[in-house]
């Protein structure tokens, strides 16, 4: 028997969800970010460009039922991770990176089974399902335990390339995290939340790792990185603090200090590790 309407919204608003469907479902229609347009046989997503095949795609965000009109106030902060893809296949590689790697935003694809229709200027190739991290990115940040993994857009690598002349043969934003880290009340902790959050732009609480060709150009990367993330030098690495993400809400005041922002190099990778401050 049907849930009555009142209590499934309840069980979607009031919990942290996990939605596989396919691209046509009509629930997953209502809640992905819209980065991505997925017919039967394509996908076109920002930061990706047209792609045809068998694709599986994952995005995550703040669950759109804890944030609609019929909550007067969110108690604290859910997630939701949306995996899908052109075919069954394409979602199945999907699901398995979800649950192997813990990837919850990027498209993947085996070799061969996937091409790119009409080019962009921001293409990215999706993921291969044998896809490896670097081993530099450290397992817990602090307190915080690595949790999950965003596949970096386009846009990311053309930014690197804008800041240091240098194009890093990989990205990724690693998520930490530790128990009550989204249970914040209230409008700044929203803010807070959407910060630490899973989706592909959350910032708080991260690891991002460039990886370049060779430790000379990762040496080279790393000064002008920190000096676009406005970053002054301490000893071998560079320090300095989140930006602030309260801006322009009068009604909130002056934001709070957000967090701290470190930059160093191992290797070949730069790394840059946020932690936001508790709320």
């Amino acid at each position: 028997m049907a849930k009555p309407e009142a209590e499934l919204s309840s069980s979607l608003a009031f919990n942290h969800l996990l939605l596989i469907a396919k691209s046509d479902d009509p629930l997953l229609q209502k809640v992905w970010q819209r980065e991505a347009v997925i017919s039967r046989n394509s996908i076109y997503a920002f930061g990706f460009g047209n792609l045809q095949g068998s694709l599986g795609y994952i995005e995550s965000d703040r669950n759109p039922f804890l944030h609609a009109a019929n909550i007067a106030k969110a108690p604290f902060e859910c997630e939701i991770i949306s995996i899908t893809g052109t075919d069954t296949p394409g979602i199945s590689l999907a699901v398995a990176a979800f649950l192997e790697q813990g990837l919850v935003n990027g498209i993947i694809a085996k070799n061969g089974e996937w091409k790119r229709g009409s080019t962009t200027l921001l293409d990215r190739d999706p993921l291969a399902p044998s896809f490896r991290l670097p081993s530099v990115i450290p397992t817990t940040l602090g307190s915080l335990h690595k949790i999950a993994l965003t596949q970096a857009a386009e846009d990311e690598y053309r930014g690197v390339l804008s800041d240091t002349g240098s194009l890093p043969l990989s990205i990724w934003r690693a998520k930490y995290f530790e128990s009550g880290q989204w249970d914040g009340a209230g409008e700044f902790a929203s803010f807070h939340n959407y910060a630490v959050g899973l989706h592909r732009r959350a910032y708080g609480n991260t690891v991002w790792a460039a990886t370049f060709a060779n430790t000379a150009a990762a040496l080279a990367a790393a000064p002008l990185i920190a000096k676009a993330a406005k970053l002054p030098p301490q000893s071998s690495r560079w320090q300095g603090t989140l930006p602030q993400y309260a801006w322009g809400l009068p009604v909130m005041g002056d934001a709070p200090h957000t967090g701290t922002l470190e930059l160093w190099v191992d290797g070949v990778s730069v790394l840059m590790a946020s932690q936001t401050v508790k709320v």
